[in-house]
C-alpha cells in the first residue's frame, strides 16, 4: 500500500495478533505495555525502514523478520523481551538487547549484503546462537556482548569483517569467524 505504518501498543496485553507491515514504506511499532506484541512480526514486504521498540516486560515474544530493503532497527529494552527468533535481513540491521533476559531466540543476519550491528548489553541476553553472514554476503558484523552471561549460545561470523567484543562472563559458547 506504500503508506507509512505507525502502530502504538501502549497498554498491557495489547497487540497480541501478528503484526505485518508488508507494503509499507516506513513501519514504526512501539510495544510499551507489559506482555504486548506477543505474536510474531513480518516486515519482509516492507519497502523501506522498520523500527521496532520493545520497552515493556515480556514484549515482542514472537519471531521478528525484517525485510531486505532499508534499515531495520530493533530495540529490546524490557526484561525478557524479544524472546522469539530474530531475522535481521535488512540493508542495515541494528539490534539492541538492553533488557535482562532479552533476545533469547536465535539471531540471524545472513543475507542483507550490508552491515549488521548486534548489542547484547542485558544480563543473560542473546543466549541462543548468533549467525552473521553466509558466504560473506554481509559486509560487516559488529557484535558486542557486554552484559553478564550474554552471548552464551555461540557466535558464527562469516562476514567480510567481523568485530566481536565480550565482557562480563559473556561469549561462553563456541565462536567461529
Amino acid at each position: 500500500n506504500n503508506a507509512n505504518c505507525d502502530i502504538q501498543c501502549e497498554e498491557n496485553d495489547t497487540c497480541t495478533a501478528e503484526i505485518d507491515c508488508g507494503g509499507a514504506d516506513v513501519c514504526e511499532v512501539s510495544c510499551l505495555g507489559d506482555d504486548s506484541c506477543s505474536a510474531g512480526f513480518t516486515f519482509a514486504g516492507a519497502n523501506d525502514d522498520v523500527n521496532v521498540d520493545c520497552q515493556g516486560q515480556r514484549t515482542c515474544t514472537g519471531a521478528i523478520e525484517c525485510g531486505q530493503i532499508g534499515n531495520c532497527d530493533i530495540t529490546c529494552v524490557g526484561d525478557d523481551s524479544c524472546s522469539g527468533a530474530l531475522d535481521l535481513g535488512a540493508e542495515v540491521a541494528n539490534l539492541s538487547c538492553d533488557g535482562d533476559g532479552s533476545c533469547t531466540g536465535a539471531i540471524l543476519c545472513d543475507d542483507n549484503g550490508e552491515d549488521c550491528n548486534i548489542q547484547c548489553d542485558g544480563i543473560d541476553s542473546c543466549t541462543q546462537n548468533i549467525a552473521c553472514g553466509v558466504a560473506a554476503l554481509v559486509t560487516s558484523c559488529d557484535i558486542d556482548c557486554l552484559g553478564n552471561g550474554s552471548c552464551a549460545g555461540g557466535i558464527t561470523c562469516n562476514a567480510e569483517q567481523c568485530l566481536l567484543a565480550c565482557d562480563g562472563d559473556s561469549c561462553t559458547g563456541n565462536v567461529a569467524c
